[in-house]
């Protein structure tokens, strides 16, 4: 597993190669684009949120990968299973500017004719906004708008090495439990977050990674026992550990990374069904409520996507003490290939 960083400072050395790797609970390392020795064609940058409440989830993504600007939307009905997807090449996107280097300052954006995202962040808030527009016969157009606070909440920042590629890394955030207030209209349907029990999840990335990658990433918020409780797992490139890590938040304190198990459908098909913390600190069963597959289109751009949004449902031990029951927390699967 990772050992912890401790000294702040530059990401990158001058020669491109990292100054450090493991893991924090801050933003310890400032990114420098132009510190980056890696092909262009393998950079990869990534803001993204995901808004859970009792009725929906959203996701908001916008991506820049190899030189293209990508934008993903996604909204989900836990009731109903009905689901919204949209993804786009935004062609009108300065790639030499690029997504902001630091995760609490500045503005994604990506945009077509009929989608807009804005993913605005200053430090201590966040704003989310923009529309998906269905000129399709019956089509119900997608409005949203939500802040976000972040009253001084620990992070999960890790930094991996490519292994026999020194100017190739991977540099993640994940700032969870960020309370939500807002408003999201798809067609006739009202959806309210409160930010008593609506939370949102910032997955923040920054890396060069040599040719396609595959990983199983997942995360959860919600409220158990009077606490907030945000996790976040993934199993895959950079983990460090074959059978990956899962990283627990409680109240806004972050927890050391650890071994994460996984039991899968007996016929391997779909989101695994059950998650394990290697020290105890965790056992969840995830039941799917909605499954969105999206095939891979190489010539625009568009990465590959198999995405479940469903409830945990389990324990959560964070001082190796008492046990805090969780009841359908809402959360997502997802298996990626970018």
């Amino acid at each position: 597993m990772r050992e912890r960083m401790l000294v702040s400072g530059p990401l990158h050395r001058m020669d491109g190669s990292l100054a450090e790797s493991g893991y924090a609970f801050s933003q310890l390392k400032t990114f420098d684009p132009r510190l980056v020795k890696a092909p262009a064609r393998h950079w990869r940058a990534w803001n993204r949120f995901l808004v859970f409440s009792e009725a929906a989830a959203l996701d908001l993504s916008v991506l820049d990968i190899g030189g293209r600007r990508l934008g993903r939307i996604a909204l989900v009905d836990f009731d109903s299973k009905e689901h919204l997807t949209a993804r786009w090449r935004d062609k009108t996107a300065n790639q030499k500017s690029g997504l902001p280097p630091d995760a609490d300052r500045g503005t994604a954006r990506a945009q077509s004719q009929l989608y807009e995202i804005n993913l605005v962040s200053q430090p201590g808030a966040r704003a989310l906004y923009g529309h998906a527009y269905n000129l399709k016969e019956g089509g119900r157009e997608l409005l949203f708008d939500i802040e976000l606070t972040d009253p001084g909440l620990e992070r999960l920042a890790t930094v991996d090495a490519c292994p026999g590629k020194p100017v190739h890394f991977d540099y993640r955030q994940t700032l969870p439990c960020l309370s939500a207030q807002g408003r999201v209209v798809w067609g006739d349907r009202d959806y309210l977050f409160s930010p008593a029990v609506s939370f949102a999840m910032m997955n923040w990335r920054r890396a060069a990674w040599p040719g396609r990658e595959t990983a199983l990433w997942g995360t959860a918020c919600g409220v158990a026992a009077g606490r907030t409780i945000g996790l976040r797992f993934i199993k895959g490139m950079g983990t460090g550990a074959a059978e990956g890590e899962c990283c627990l938040f409680v109240n806004g304190k972050a927890l050391p990374p650890g071994r994460l198990s996984m039991d899968m459908p007996k016929n391997g098909l779909g989101p695994p069904n059950r998650l394990r913390d290697g020290d105890g600190r965790l056992e969840l069963a995830f039941e799917p409520r909605a499954l969105i597959r999206e095939a891979g289109q190489p010539l625009r751009g568009l990465p590959g996507w198999q995405q479940a949004f469903g409830r945990f449902t389990g324990f959560v031990r964070p001082d190796g003490g008492k046990e805090l029951a969780l009841t359908g927390m809402p959360g997502c699967i997802e298996l990626g290939k970018l």
